[in-house]
């Protein structure tokens, strides 16, 4: 494997980088805005580029889409729970019954 041709940082880095809070860094890690881009031993590392990319287009934008984005990621999740929740309730009624 070959040496990566960005500066790669820990997430805590990364979020100073950005000068934000390592909470709202991790916002954005779980809405996708940011990838890690390697997985070791010392957890996950994202990329310095990407990071330029954020503070580019403007940290605190880029941070409120990220919370729209993740809100909605989390509806959604909690809409497949409540199917699936459901139907196993309804396949207990069915076996009770029986």
């Amino acid at each position: 494997m070959g040496v990566p041709s960005v500066p790669l940082l820990t997430k805590f880095k990364s979020a100073k980088k950005l000068g934000i809070p390592a909470h709202e860094f991790e916002i954005l890690v779980k809405s996708g805005t940011i990838t890690p881009r390697v997985h070791d031993k010392f957890g996950e590392r994202f990329g310095a580029d990407d990071l330029e990319r954020v503070y580019q287009a403007g940290v605190r934008r880029v941070l409120k889409e990220a919370v729209e984005r993740y809100r909605v990621m989390l509806q959604e999740q909690k809409k497949r729970m409540m199917v699936l929740l459901s139907s196993v309730y309804s396949h207990q009624k069915i076996i009770s019954v029986n």
